[in-house]
């Protein structure tokens, strides 16, 4: 469903507030709850939502919400940019759509080029297709032992949790060769987004 849960909303804007990261992407960003959150929290952030459901965009006026936004799956969108590094990445309620072995690749990609993680998932929580929309399902399953490979912490609250992950460009246990890296920001030829002068939205790209 494009909602998540509201039991760690607190928490997160209160680490969006003191982080005040200079960019971030909100994968499977749904109705833009986390956008919203993050806008007000910080709002000089340079925030690019993940949405695989295109009729989300509209539906919910992300546009207004984010300074881009790419329509298609994470891991393909993601994947190919193999230099982009940023400072914050929330996966809000969508680690559980993924095949186990997609989410686990996308974490792990996203550890080597962020500075931190905050990932909501629930714990045994059925959900099957809604709406006709079989991306809506939960495929996998989670838990704190999947976050073992990073220095994380842990919340849970009743079915959810929040597992908040220092990326490695944050980790001081880190080795860092960096050259080439290209932080997400805004982009050299397009307006700066919904902040800018004239108000304009902030660009779509479509994965493809």
């Amino acid at each position: 469903m494009p909602w998540s849960a509201g039991c760690f909303d607190a928490l997160i804007e209160s680490t969006i507030a003191h982080l005040r990261p200079a960019s971030m992407l909100d994968i499977g960003a749904g109705a833009g709850k986390y956008g919203t959150i993050a806008r007000r929290a910080s709002p000089e952030t340079w925030m690019v939502a993940v949405e695989a459901q295109e009729e989300y965009v509209h539906g919910y006026g992300l546009e207004s919400i984010y300074d881009e936004i790419w329509v298609g799956p994470a891991d393909a969108m993601l994947l190919e940019q193999p230099d982009l590094t940023v400072d914050l990445v929330i996966l809000g309620d969508v680690i559980e759509h993924m095949r186990k072995s997609v989410g686990t690749d996308l974490l792990h990609f996203l550890a080597y080029r962020s500075r931190c993680i905050l990932c909501v998932y629930p714990t045994k929580y059925v959900q099957y297709s809604l709406q006709g929309r079989a991306p809506e399902a939960h495929v996998s399953a989670w838990g704190p032992q999947d976050f073992s490979w990073f220095r994380t912490e842990h919340h849970r609250h009743g079915a959810m949790n929040l597992a908040v992950v220092t990326g490695f460009l944050a980790d001081p246990e880190a080795t860092l060769a960096t050259e080439g890296a290209r932080p997400l920001g805004p982009p050299m030829h397009e307006p700066p987004g919904p902040w800018d002068a004239e108000g304009s939205p902030g660009p779509v790209r479509r994965a493809g």
